[in-house]
């Protein structure tokens, strides 16, 4: 069975599907051993704390396994995402996301070429954006309405939770496992995935590794230049991309090098993201309010005052980081 298989395993029967040509003449098309060739072992083990490149020629072939096994992610996800499951598409999302950020890695080298696959991998994961928000706003207002924090609003939050579930079943009932739209992504990422693999993943070196993680930090301090301290959610969510964005770079390229990866920038990331957290959960709440609800407006105001006060911790706690790192 599939489960019986390690990843590195099925990554690998991945991409013979997606590219042929690469096939040994000891594998059959579906990556297996054929003859005497079945008894060895299908890859080497990396033991834990080895660098990447004790296994791998370069950089490149490094970067290219992670390719792989974020496209196998996508793949055994969509699969789940189909049959109704919310966490299928969350965790699809994810892994395309890591793809961007491989993509970033190679720029350097295939600038025109990385720019147009990762617009179409951008594409590729905004089809899941209201599946995946719908699913978000559920989970977190239930999250709160079970939170000691808001105790005394707990029986507005309850209420807005139980809309937001509903919302969230009229959504999933317009994407039913039949749809034309499950099978147009299908195809897409099949397309995506042999395209993918033929960018030239090899010639990725040190040199365009600290250019992109450079490139990064660039546009992570635009981002900071124009956030103007107002909490703008717009300029807000802008800064968590590009922090984001700056510390899966940095983490992927230290990885690669086999030197420890410092993972404050990537938790400062996660607390900017309950910024966006509070904002749709007051979103939700000022939706559910009449001109009476005077307790659900009372707690949109809360949820409000809380996010501001966040959002100037993160905003300090990110100068700091900066100025440090400089």
């Amino acid at each position: 069975s599939q489960g019986q298989h390690s990843v590195a395993e099925r990554s690998e029967r991945f991409r013979l599907r997606c590219n042929p040509r690469s096939r040994q003449p000891w594998q059959d098309a579906s990556g297996h051993r054929i003859g005497h060739h079945a008894f060895r072992d299908a890859s080497p083990t990396r033991t834990a704390g080895t660098p990447m490149e004790s296994h791998a020629d370069s950089e490149g072939s490094s970067l290219a396994e992670l390719v792989r096994l974020a496209l196998l992610e996508v793949e055994q996800q969509l699969a789940r995402a189909r049959k109704g499951r919310d966490r299928g598409v969350h965790k699809a999302r994810k892994a395309l996301q890591r793809l961007r950020c491989l993509l970033q890695l190679l720029r350097p080298v295939a600038g025109k070429r990385a720019r147009k696959a990762d617009r179409r991998v951008r594409d590729l994961r905004r089809c899941f954006a209201e599946l995946r928000d719908a699913r978000a706003r559920f989970d977190l207002l239930q999250g709160l309405a079970r939170s000691t924090h808001w105790a005394a609003e707990a029986r507005h939050m309850t209420a807005v939770a139980a809309r937001a579930a509903s919302q969230l079943d009229r959504v999933w009932r317009r994407y039913p496992r039949d749809s034309e739209f499950w099978d147009e992504v299908e195809r897409e990422l099949r397309v995506l995935s042999t395209r993918l693999l033929q960018l030239p993943w090899g010639e990725v070196d040190a040199d365009a590794l600290r250019v992109a993680e450079a490139r990064a930090w660039r546009r992570l301090e635009v981002r900071m230049r124009t956030d103007s301290g107002e909490c703008q959610y717009e300029t807000r969510h802008a800064v968590r991309c590009a922090l984001r964005r700056f510390a899966s770079i940095r983490s992927v390229a230290q990885q690669i090098s086999g030197t420890p990866a410092p993972v404050v920038f990537a938790q400062l990331a996660r607390r900017c993201g309950r910024e966006g957290d509070l904002w749709m959960a007051e979103q939700a709440v000022r939706a559910a309010a009449t001109p009476r609800s005077a307790g659900r407006l009372r707690l949109a105001d809360a949820l409000h005052r809380e996010r501001i006060a966040l959002c100037g911790r993160n905003r300090r706690a990110l100068d700091r980081l900066v100025r440090a790192d400089r």
